[in-house]
């Protein structure tokens, strides 16, 4: 699906297949790639803090905030045709990890994952040895901090 937003009547933003591409009237064309996750976005929101104010009004910039747990539960369920209460536990357990992003953990739990542990979850896999190969493992090789995730897990999830 292509959507496009008028910023102006000089630069138009069109949003496909998970990238964000800008044309300017001169038809010289520039992209930003859809970031993936908050710390790419905040590199990128710095990048543009550190430029000249001439060179950063040639960018767009646009921030991207997780979707509402109701959204995100149909992102789930979408995706991957997972049932709603699976669906709702995982997201509530992508929250609950979510508030310890700023606690060593340089990521969030996001809904790709989400997604990536539904599928694996439909495919076979227990729900927690599921949400540890597709949420735990990723955020981190840290071995505590790996330990103090599953803990949110079993407490969401159970045993």
């Amino acid at each position: 699906m292509v959507t496009s937003l008028r910023c102006d009547h000089a630069v138009s933003v069109t949003r496909t297949a998970g990238a964000l591409i800008g044309r300017r009237r001169s038809s010289a064309f520039w992209g930003l790639g859809c970031p993936k996750t908050h710390h790419e976005i905040k590199d990128s929101l710095d990048l543009l803090k550190g430029m000249k104010p001439s060179t950063r009004q040639r960018f767009v910039a646009l921030r991207f905030e997780f979707p509402s747990p109701d959204l995100e539960i149909e992102i789930v369920i979408g995706e991957t045709g997972i049932d709603t209460e699976m669906a709702k536990q995982l997201v509530r357990l992508a929250n609950s990890m979510r508030a310890l992003k700023d606690h060593d953990l340089e990521e969030a739990a996001s809904s790709r994952l989400l997604v990536y542990a539904a599928t694996l979850i439909l495919g076979g896999y227990q729900p927690i040895e599921a949400c540890r190969a597709a949420l735990v493992e990723p955020l981190t090789d840290d071995i505590e901090t790996a330990a103090a995730l599953m803990e949110v897990v079993y407490a969401s999830i159970g045993h």
